[in-house]
């Protein structure tokens, strides 16, 4: 190859990628392939379009630490296969009681 000219596209490197499950508080998974360097907002903002929810009222965890959306899959060191819990805040149930 000649120093200064271009790869074609087929050659360019591709960012590592892992397979990242999201599981909802009913238990059910679905499994999305994202890069490692690419922050979470994507992620989250596609699981949430494909499961009718709405994008502020969910908060993702990874062993038990809240993922804000500016974060990658790289600062937390994930490999496949990990495992992101999506819990829908709950409203309300600030109810008075009249003992």
């Amino acid at each position: 190859m000649v120093i200064g000219a271009k790869r074609p596209l087929s050659q360019t490197a591709t960012p590592p990628q892992v397979k990242l499950g999201i599981k909802s508080q009913a238990g059910d998974e679905m499994y999305f392939r994202v890069a490692l360097d690419k922050k979470f907002q994507g992620l989250f903002m596609k699981y949430c379009m494909e499961n009718n929810l709405d994008y502020k009222t969910v908060a993702f965890f990874y062993d038990g630490k809240r993922i804000k959306s500016t974060m990658t899959p790289a600062e937390f060191g994930m490999e496949d296969e990990e495992i992101i819990d999506a819990m829908v805040h709950q409203t309300g149930g600030g109810g008075f009681n009249s003992r």
